[in-house]
């Protein structure tokens, strides 16, 4: 006790040499007795003696390991989800009946050709099912949402899926020419629907090349193309030679001078006809259109003929008993002589359109007549005569949908007839009502919504006769309602 109490004292107070080896300071419990001796000797000698700066690399080297692992252990955990999802689809659900479920979503679907490109992005399988031939009957392109160059056309065209197409639309693409249109026929033999509207550049002779490639053409839509003057030929051999199939032709803006009168003599041959476009036309003879009429006259559903005129002038005495039992939609064209025969012989009408026309030709034909399906009637940009009323009440009853808008010349006196007539009906089925830029007053708008409970949309754009704050268009009825409310609370 002694010894160690001296060497502790001669200890103070002195510097102590640095050692060149770490030295571990440790308290070692060396039992002399019931004595505890405190020990600062070097431990390098000892068996189980670790230097610092090796425990510190194995503790790292340890951290990193298990790093390693969990990292090792989340991949593998990943992989496998990701395994086991990837067969989800093919296990639960089969492809058939993948396939079933897509082909009713494209069935409601009017853009297919965008959902289908969003399904195929899914995964493999759905991308696989989308590819399907079954889904790809029809096919829009029109209006060149996608890049219409005529390589890119070209390359989406050639798609193996493609094989059963049967519709397809290029309507209001510029870069669709000729070769195109060519390449189109070549490609499809069997298409039943072609819709080339606006394809300015199409020459003549592609129609030509259309009437010889197609085996049994369905619908045909050339509407509008700037090389109408010289159609008439390619537009008649592709009547000719599809007469038994063709069921639905627009050629709008194509026959707008005297030269194409053989193509109503055509249209004659056409006895599955159940659509026919010829707005903007300048009408044939009476005797070769009203010969016309009488051949399509079973089968027509829908006849445009908006912005029509006739090259011989019109007798008040031109009759015809032509009768037509299945017409369903007409555009009116400007000339009394057809709007008598399809008012009068059209029982089952449901949608017409007279826009643009002069109540001084037409009076004589709303006195009594009666047509009990009629859904729409649209008088929009009608001209109306001093002196001349127009009584509706005879065609409101079934009414859905009515179209008053911007008449011409219509006194205080005429515009009342027109309201008085329509006050007078039920007004129980009337969804849309259109009557901006006329002159309806505050009194008579609260009428018509108190008359027509179940209107949906009301337009009052431009109507110089109602406060601020309400001319404008209502569409649903929540707004409907609503302007409801603000009239009873100004009344």
């Amino acid at each position: 006790m002694d010894r160690l109490i001296a060497k502790i004292s001669s200890g103070v107070g002195r510097k102590r040499k640095k050692s060149s080896a770490p030295i571990l300071v440790r308290l070692s419990s060396k039992r002399n007795g019931d004595m505890c001796v405190l020990s600062d000797e070097d431990d390098s000698s000892d068996e189980d003696y670790v230097p610092n700066d090796e425990l510190e690399d194995v503790t790292q080297k340890t951290k990193v390991t298990k790093k390693k692992r969990k990292v090792e252990v989340k991949q593998s955990v990943t992989q496998a989800d990701l395994s086991v999802h990837a067969n989800a689809w093919s296990n639960y659900i089969p492809a058939e009946v993948l396939l079933k479920i897509f082909q009713l979503a494209v069935a409601s679907e009017s853009s297919k050709l965008k959902l289908l490109l969003r399904l195929s992005t899914v995964c493999k399988q759905w991308r696989s099912v989308s590819t399907d031939p079954s889904l790809w009957h029809s096919l829009d392109l029109s209006f060149g949402w996608i890049k219409s160059q005529e390589m890119a056309l070209k390359n989406l065209l050639d798609r193996g899926y493609l094989s059963q197409l049967r519709h397809l639309c290029l309507s209001e693409c510029k870069k669709v020419n000729s070769k195109l249109i060519q390449f189109v026929v070549d490609k499809f033999p069997g298409l039943k629907s072609l819709n080339i509207q606006g394809c300015d550049k199409v020459r003549p002779d592609s129609l030509k090349y259309i009437a010889r490639g197609f085996e049994g053409l369905e619908a045909l839509n050339i509407s509008n193309m700037n090389s109408c003057g010289e159609l008439s030929a390619g537009i008649c051999d592709i009547l000719t030679q599809h007469c038994a199939t063709l069921e639905k032709v627009e050629v709008a803006g194509c026959l707008n001078t005297r030269i194409h009168k053989a193509v109503f003599t055509s249209i004659k041959s056409l006895k599955q006809l159940t659509l026919l476009d010829i707005s903007h036309a300048v009408l044939p003879d009476h005797s070769t259109l009203l010969q016309m009429f009488e051949a399509i006259s079973s089968s027509l559903e829908v006849l445009r003929m908006s912005q029509c005129s006739t090259a011989q002038a019109v007798t008040d005495d031109l009759e015809s008993e032509t009768y037509f039992p299945n017409l369903i939609e007409f555009t009116a064209p400007k000339t009394k002589l057809t709007l008598t025969i399809f008012l009068r012989n059209s029982p089952n009408l449901k949608y017409l359109d007279l826009r643009g026309w002069n109540l001084a030709h037409m009076q004589c034909l709303f006195d009594g007549l009666s047509l009990p399906k009629l859904q729409s009637l649209n008088l929009c940009d009608v001209s109306l005569v001093n002196g001349i009323e127009m009584d509706l009440s005879m065609l409101v009853e079934n009414l859905e949908e009515l179209d008053i808008s911007w008449l011409k010349n219509c006194s205080d006196s005429a515009f009342n007839c027109i309201l008085t007539s329509l006050l007078g009906s039920t007004g129980e089925k009337l969804k849309v009502l259109h009557c901006s830029g006329t002159a309806i007053v505050m009194s008579q708008l609260r009428a018509l919504l108190r008359n027509f409970p179940n209107l949906e949309t009301l337009n009052i754009e431009s109507c110089r006769q109602l406060p601020r704050g309400i001319k404008r268009k209502y569409e649903g009825k929540f707004e409907v309602t609503a302007l409801r409310k603000k009239c009873a609370l100004s009344a």
